[in-house]
């Protein structure tokens, strides 16, 4: 064991030495494997951070001021935790504190100590700047600057009625200040309440039912009952008046007992909905490409490292090291690099997630109520980075073992002949694994898709090798640089291998998250139904009134005239109302199919009959009696012309000449739909035939009727919206006024288009690649000019130019960055492939889609900015150099 002990001390010594002269090399290496620890580890910390801790939340609801926040929810005895965010009642017992709420809250009140009620109010806020919903809050004169729980900016404190002070946002989002006057609207109200705005103040926590508003008691209606009662004082209340008050149905939160909480049992447990098998398979899968690239990208930095020193690994074998001393020598440089990144990328990622926390609070924001270190998490990113390194550094060390003592020593090619099994083991893997991905993929059996994902990324890298050869023999048939670039990575795989390994894995790695994160795009925007074209207003009488009551609709007049004023707050062009029919006495109106459109009871999820997509952003149902009715728009054509989507002239010519426009599934071959009413009666009525045209669905209207047949058919048309046009899409102003000026009467909606962010991070994952390409690209180069000097010494020799190391550079670069970003590429889209299939098991309309620019930019950049790099970045100058006969 000592024997053991002091040879691994010996082999670390001389592992951290090589570490300590090839600076450049471990710094990048530490780079690549500590940024990665350090966006992980800090961004851990962001998010536990961003968290609020039980204690925080408690002490955000009682500010900074009050002693307690009691609620009164249940009617039971409750249990609660020490922090009143969580309770439960007791099963089979009935209250036993005295009376109401209040008088069971004053008989347990420490003396000293008063009790606050709160009322809070929902209230419609108008200024001149529009009109907003708010929470009104309202208190005693007397208290309310204590229980008010925000801090003045601005002005003083209400002190009587028809007073109002503000939050700084409320204030804001109506355009007022101290000394503006402003209406509120309360449902209890018969008429708004005028208040005057004498203070603006910045809240005090997230308190329950925040409100941007409050006012003395008396300047508005209120409800008989409040929703709570503040505690103010001095005097602490302990958990024993806590659980007093449990006694009667009461939750409680105690700024004494948050702060020194009892040793209590957890009330209630939090419960989520699980992951899908389809979804922890995906997980797995992407979380083991991610490492398996991690380990190839940072693998070729040991390589190169390992063949830098192989004269000293020849020296050391000299004096009687053996195999397993010089794989332990190289393997043991990860460790030491592995143990400096990952420590290095968990201590500043947590510093930098603290200054970027700092710097936050320091700003105002409220994103980040405490530091927390989530040690577990962090610790667990820093053993990912090491076990990265120590892995990337195994198949260097293996290949250390097998060197040429004597041809290193004489200064010639030392590296052992490539094993001829490793590319048909390549092979191998790339079938089985393509095989086992898209069957786990397909099954949903994450085990067999993770390891097909293993088997293919690891069967590409091995393949890459026996590639290279293969290259290296169309050497006779390019020009003299082009030649010498391919029989120099022919015969150095240990330096070109890696390197080509290293471009395979960031290539593929981008390119499969690319290609999967653009099906899931163009998945949504093949769902995505517009409602009208880009920049439409639409106009729709509102169900429920701004208190949530629901109404009638509004008559025509009133209906135009919302609209009309819709269009001058947007600067509109031209209005058209839409009318919706539905039957007389309930029910509703179905275009039947052929036989051969119907959706079959067995037919799986892609089948295109049973695809019902509809828009879904604003609501033309009209309510009849207390429900909701389907809408089939009546039209003459202007409100489809309006609506403006793709094929409106031809639909608004068809309903003008009298057809009914229905979707391509429900026109029947002779031209006509058939149109039922099914209104629940036995038998139903016979369908009606009427002509129609065929027409994508218009938005959420699926079946729109000229006003004859409408009649024909007996239902019953109201005006339920507007469709108003404009020159340019509204602006955000403009869109409040006109909010503003149908509030409570009608909603408004801009239809703006599928919003697609997809090329913002699919190019920034192009870059990444880019720069993990170049550097892979850039350290192969790197080696290659130290060991091709001899080469270019012979070019020299016998008359080449001094263009020529320029040309060899630049054809050495292709070589690695062809090969490296071609099998990259195809690997990476069978990856993505991979990837959308797995998901298909929850969204089995999920097909691929290839980001083309995104793609093209990765096979073509990277190949020229290496090449011209090597070009341009390389000496034109060739050395006279000694060279060994080998």
């Amino acid at each position: 064991m000592r024997r053991w002990f002091v040879a691994m001390r010996a082999t670390a010594r001389i592992a951290r030495r090589d570490a300590v002269r090839s600076r450049g090399r471990t710094a990048l290496v530490v780079a690549m494997v500590g940024l990665p620890v350090l966006v992980a580890s800090g961004g851990a910390v962001l998010v536990q951070s961003s968290i609020p801790t039980s204690e925080r939340q408690a002490l955000e609801q009682l500010g900074d001021s009050t002693q307690a926040w009691i609620v009164h929810p249940y009617d039971s005895p409750v249990v609660q935790d020490a922090y009143g965010l969580a309770s439960k009642v007791v099963e089979g017992v009935d209250a036993s504190g005295p009376g109401s709420a209040e008088t069971a809250i004053r008989a347990s009140l420490p003396a000293g100590d008063d009790l606050v009620a709160k009322y809070l109010t929902p209230g419609a806020v108008s200024s001149d700047a529009g009109v907003v919903m708010v929470g009104v809050k309202s208190l005693s004169p007397a208290d309310l600057p204590r229980a008010a729980r925000a801090d003045l900016v601005e002005g003083v404190w209400p002190t009587t009625a028809g007073q109002a002070f503000l939050t700084t946002s409320t204030a804001s989002e109506l355009g007022v200040g101290v000394g503006a006057t402003i209406s509120v609207a309360t449902r209890t109200g018969d008429s708004p309440s005028v208040l005057e705005v004498v203070g603006v103040g910045a809240p005090q926590g997230a308190e329950p039912g925040a409100a941007g508003i409050t006012v003395p008691l008396g300047s508005i209606p209120v409800a008989n009952t409040p929703v709570g009662w503040f505690v103010v004082g001095k005097v602490p209340v302990s958990w024993d008046v806590v659980t007093a008050m449990n006694q009667s149905g009461l939750v409680v939160t105690s700024r004494a007992v948050v702060l020194e909480p009892p040793a209590v049992p957890a009330v209630g447990s939090p419960g989520g909905k699980p992951w899908s098998v389809a979804t922890v398979g995906l997980v797995l899968a992407a979380a083991t490409i991610g490492l398996l690239e991690a380990v190839l990208i940072v693998g070729p930095a040991f390589a190169i490292g390992a063949r830098r020193s192989i004269r000293q690994l020849a020296l050391i074998a000299a004096i009687g090291a053996d195999t397993v001393t010089l794989r332990r020598i190289v393997l043991l440089g990860g460790v030491v690099i592995g143990s400096v990144a990952a420590i290095a990328g968990a201590a500043l990622g947590i510093v930098g997630a603290v200054a970027v926390r700092a710097i936050a609070v320091a700003r105002g924001s409220t994103g980040f109520p405490d530091p927390r270190i989530p040690w577990l998490i962090v610790v667990a990113m820093a053993l990912v980075g090491f076990f990265v390194a120590v892995a990337a550094a195994w198949l260097p060390s293996r290949r250390s073992g097998r060197i040429d003592v004597v041809a290193a020593l004489g200064r010639r090619r030392a590296e052992a002949s490539p094993s001829r099994r490793v590319p048909i083991f390549g092979v191998l893997a790339v079938t089985i694994g393509v095989a086992a991905a898209v069957v786990g993929a397909v099954t949903s059996r994450s085990a067999l898709l993770v390891m097909g994902v293993v088997a293919l990324q690891i069967g590409v890298v091995a393949a890459s090798g026996g590639l290279v050869t293969l290259v290296g023999r169309l050497a006779p048939r390019v020009g003299v640089a082009g030649r010498v670039a391919l029989r120099d990575a022919s015969r150095q795989r240990g330096r070109t291998a890696p390197a080509v390994a290293a471009v395979i894995a960031a290539v593929a790695g981008v390119v499969a998250t690319g290609t999967y994160l653009h099906s899931k795009e163009a998945f949504g925007e093949s769902q995505y139904v517009p409602t009208a074209g880009a920049g439409t207003v639409l106009v729709a009488s509102s169900m429920v009134d701004e208190w949530g009551d629901q109404v009638h609709m509004a008559g025509d007049a009133e209906v135009r005239r919302g609209a009309e004023s819709v269009r001058q707050a947007v600067d509109g062009v031209g209005v058209a109302v839409v009318r919706a029919a539905q039957p007389v006495n309930g029910g509703w109106l179905a275009s039947l199919r052929p036989p051969d459109q119907e959706c079959p009871a067995d037919s799986s999820a892609r089948d295109p009959r049973c695809n019902n997509l509809e828009s879904l952003q604003i609501s033309f149902n009209p309510v009849r009696d207390g429900q909701y009715s389907p809408t089939e728009l009546v039209d003459e054509g202007d409100t489809v012309e309006a609506i403006g989507l793709p094929g409106a002239d031809a639909a608004a010519a068809a309903l003008r000449a009298g057809k009914v426009l229905v979707d391509p599934r429900a026109l029947w071959p002779d031209g006509t739909a058939h149109l039922q009413i099914n209104d629940g009666s036995i038998p139903l009525p016979a369908p009606v035939v009427v002509p129609a045209a065929a027409v994508k669905r218009l938005g959420q209207f699926g079946t729109v009727l000229p006003t004859a047949v409408a009649d024909r058919l007996g239902l019953e048309v109201d005006t339920v919206g507007a469709v108003v046009t404009t020159a340019a899409a509204p602006t955000d102003a403009e869109l409040a006024r006109a909010r503003s000026a149908v509030f409570g009467r009608a909603e408004v909606f801009v239809e703006r288009g599928y919003s697609d962010d997809t090329p913002i991070y699919l190019w920034v994952l192009v870059a990444a690649a880019l720069a993990i390409g170049l550097g892979a690209t850039g350290l192969a180069m790197a080696l290659a000019a130290a060991e091709f000097r001899p080469d270019l010494a012979t070019l020299a020799a016998i008359g080449a130019s001094p263009r020529m190391r320029r040309r060899v550079a630049a054809a050495q670069s292709a070589v690695v960055v062809v090969l490296g970003v071609g099998l990259g590429t195809l690997t990476g889209l069978a990856l993505g492939w991979v990837l959308v299939l797995a998901a298909r098991a929850d969204e089995p309309d999920l097909a691929v889609a290839i980001p083309g620019p995104q793609v093209l930019a990765i096979a073509v950049g990277i190949p020229l900015l290496a090449v011209g790099g090597s070009f341009l970045l390389t000496r034109s100058h060739l050395p006279v150099t000694r060279r060994l006969a080998t």
